[in-house]
């Protein structure tokens, strides 16, 4: 959140650092209060901890797409597509219902920056990839087909994702 503050992308009290610790003090409150909630409205500890990685990790798709499209290197390349795919993994093995969770949290997301007015276009193929890894989780669970459909599905996305970053306007390529 603090670094969508600094772009210009988030409201500027989530931006606040607290002067004695140097942290941000809004955002890290907000992490707090929705890993307790997750804990103790989940019936186990290792639910509750698969609904906070299902919120974490599909994040992590994104990076392999910045470093891509930022990077000149055909080795950070190649590692960026290796990483897309298996935070897509790592997505689907999670399981369904926390892609589902997981899956809300983007849209959750994605509707909060177009009310605050910022495009949402060049993000929406996230939307897609998140949509798509719960139906392949909900559909597939724990088979063999699981991980092929993912295989599939992660080259078109991490492909779109590209498109998507580079046609933006955002950054230069």
């Amino acid at each position: 959140m603090y670094a969508l503050v600094k772009v210009g992308s988030a409201p500027k009290i989530l931006g606040k650092v607290s002067e004695r610790r140097g942290i941000p003090v809004v955002p890290t409150l907000l992490s707090l209060i929705a890993s307790v909630v997750l804990l103790f409205v989940s019936p186990t500890f290792e639910q509750s901890i698969g609904y906070l990685i299902a919120a974490h990790v599909l994040g992590y798709a994104t990076g392999p797409i910045s470093l891509f499209v930022l990077s000149s290197s055909k080795n950070f390349k190649a590692l960026s597509f290796i990483g897309f795919i298996t935070s897509g993994l790592i997505y689907t093995w999670l399981g369904f219902p926390k892609t589902l969770f997981g899956t809300l949290i983007i849209a959750i997301s994605l509707l909060i920056m177009s009310v605050i007015n910022k495009p949402v276009k060049p993000a929406l193929w996230y939307a897609g990839y998140a949509t798509a890894l719960t139906v392949v989780s909900f559909s597939l669970t724990n088979s063999l087909y699981e991980i092929l459909a993912t295989l599939v599905l992660a080259p078109a996305f991490f492909i779109l994702a590209i498109k998507s970053a580079e046609s933006s306007g955002e950054v230069e390529v």
